[in-house]
């Protein structure tokens, strides 16, 4: 179930787009926030829009893992109202932040979310 300012972007831009990143490791809270104040001025001078996003973290357990036959770690979805331009850039940029926090990690891909789907 989708973060209720998730559901209220898509009824303002009639989707998300959501970059998915799978980060092998017990990522917190507070590295997220730190990713997230390091996209907003890219967002303004490289996007030159405001685009509002949020940051959705879901731990994966040793359980879930074997049953996706996976691994344990953290799925971080950073999810834009409507359009992304710029998308390369942004993925690269998140990359980049993870890599200084060293976690390895991977860029799962980009989807588009309608109606909280």
């Amino acid at each position: 179930m989708f973060d209720e300012e998730v559901v209220r972007m898509v009824e303002e831009y009639g989707f998300v787009t959501s970059l998915d990143f799978m980060i092998y490791g017990n990522f917190k809270l507070k590295e997220a926030d730190i990713l997230s104040l390091g996209l907003i001025p890219h967002m303004v001078l490289v996007n030159e829009v405001e685009t509002p996003f949020v940051v959705i973290i879901n731990y994966i357990s040793e359980e879930s893992a074997r049953m996706a036959c996976s691994y344990q770690g953290t799925k971080v979805s950073f999810m834009f109202g409507g359009i992304l331009p710029n998308s390369e850039k942004l993925i690269e940029l998140i990359g980049s932040g993870i890599d200084f926090m060293c976690y390895k990690y991977d860029f799962i891909g980009i989807r588009k979310c309608e109606d909280g789907v």
